[in-house]
């Protein structure tokens, strides 16, 4: 479902920003945002995951990684 830029294809305004523009940080940050308020955990890890690898220091993207983290796990355990 992706692209070659592993960004997620499936539309919506914050998705278009992103493909227009996949090496701008802010714009993969506020998608990430967007995809953890929506519940699409694996999908914002990937985005965390791209952000943090442009910023190894940075304990945001650790700590908004390790809350997605529980919400990846809190789906599954629920959907079980």
């Amino acid at each position: 479902r992706g692209d070659a830029s592993g960004v997620v294809v499936d539309g919506g305004p914050a998705q278009r920003a992103v493909a227009a523009a996949p090496t701008r940080p802010e714009t993969r940050d506020r998608f990430a945002r967007w995809l953890t308020a929506d519940e699409r955990y694996d999908e914002a890890m990937i985005e965390l995951q791209w952000l943090s690898k442009r910023e190894p220091g940075s304990r945001s993207y650790r700590d908004r990684m390790d809350a997605v983290a529980r919400g990846q796990r809190l789906k599954r355990e629920l959907s079980e």
